[in-house]
């Protein structure tokens, strides 16, 4: 008797460590498809970039049971949340801006777009202006790139609405300045026509100010030598990443584990770097440090608290 029953035991135990072992592969094959996401409004862009990283990690993925990696393109950041909450999207690498307003996903990587790790936003002013600091933009213009520009319009107006909440956008250059406020202009939307509007207002006195990335100010081709002889940096941003890797919240943690590793391993892979190359010239991957993934968080709540206030 005392034998039967300890067989029965036997037996009910190996059919639970079974069970778990088959749940627990279950779990991390039960998805056999990987949808990346891309935020555009020319799609056909978004595949040629994209579809060398997706045969990648098709290759690289299948030991744990993806059999296809598709991609998904959202014509703005609204659309691509409705994605992600439905869980269309699985994974997306796109800007701070994009990170920080975006919901229920996990910020976990950097992307080296264009070999770039990181950059800054600069605040210029003509070489003749008494303008120092931010403190001083009050009753001045300043000029913006566009609502979907990090170094043109996140960055500044987070730390424009750390020093006043008091912000106003100005519908055209000709608007009177409001004296109690700092007063933005987005270059873009004032006349439909180039960025560069912003760099020649500010050389003209047009406007009192403009924000610009460090990149494009050590660019030659945007900033000649003789036109930066009349401008003059004020203000420097922290580094800010120059693009976010981020997984669906909800995305499994094992099977996270797998595609991260493998973007990782990408730079030192042929096929990954041919992919890498083909997605914006991208350098690599890399992991974000728990450091930078609280600057983030603590970015998207100043975000959330202050500049959404005035959007």
């Amino acid at each position: 008797m005392v034998y039967r029953y300890f067989r029965f035991f036997i037996i009910c135990l190996c059919l639970s460590v079974f069970s778990a072992s088959s749940n627990s592969n279950k779990t991390l094959s039960a998805q056999d498809t990987l949808v990346i996401g891309s935020i555009s409004t020319k799609p056909s862009k978004s595949f040629k970039r994209l579809n060398l990283l997706a045969a990648y990690l098709k290759m690289r993925l299948s030991k744990v049971g993806i059999s296809s990696v598709k991609i998904k393109v959202a014509k703005n950041i609204d659309q691509m949340q409705a994605y992600i909450n439905s869980g269309e999207v699985d994974i997306l690498s796109e800007t701070m801006l994009t990170a920080v307003k975006l919901k229920n996903v996990d910020v976990d990587m950097l992307r080296w777009k264009k070999g770039v790790d990181r950059y800054q936003t600069l605040l210029i002013t003509h070489i003749d202006s008494d303008i120092y600091s931010i403190n001083d933009l009050i009753g001045r213009s300043i000029a913006l790139e566009d609502e979907g520009s990090t170094s043109g319009y996140l960055i500044p107006m987070l730390e424009m609405a750390a020093v006043t909440k008091e912000l106003v956008e100005k519908d055209n250059v000709q608007q009177t300045n409001n004296a109690a406020k700092i007063n933005y202009i987005f270059s873009t939307k004032a006349y439909a026509t180039s960025i560069d509007n912003l760099t020649i207002w500010v050389h003209r006195s047009i406007v009192d100010s403009a924000a610009v990335s460090n990149l494009d100010w050590d660019n030659e081709k945007k900033f000649t030598a003789e036109l930066k002889q009349d401008l003059r940096v004020f203000h420097r941003s922290a580094d800010v990443p120059r693009s976010l890797t981020m997984y669906r919240s909800d995305l499994n943690e094992k099977f996270k584990h797998e595609i991260t590793q493998a973007l990782l391993d990408a730079d030192n892979d042929i096929q990954g770097k041919s992919a890498l190359k083909q997605f914006a010239h991208t350098k690599k991957f890399t992991l974000l440090t728990e450091e930078e993934k609280k600057n983030i968080a603590d970015m998207r709540d100043s975000y959330n608290q202050r500049v959404m206030l005035v959007e």
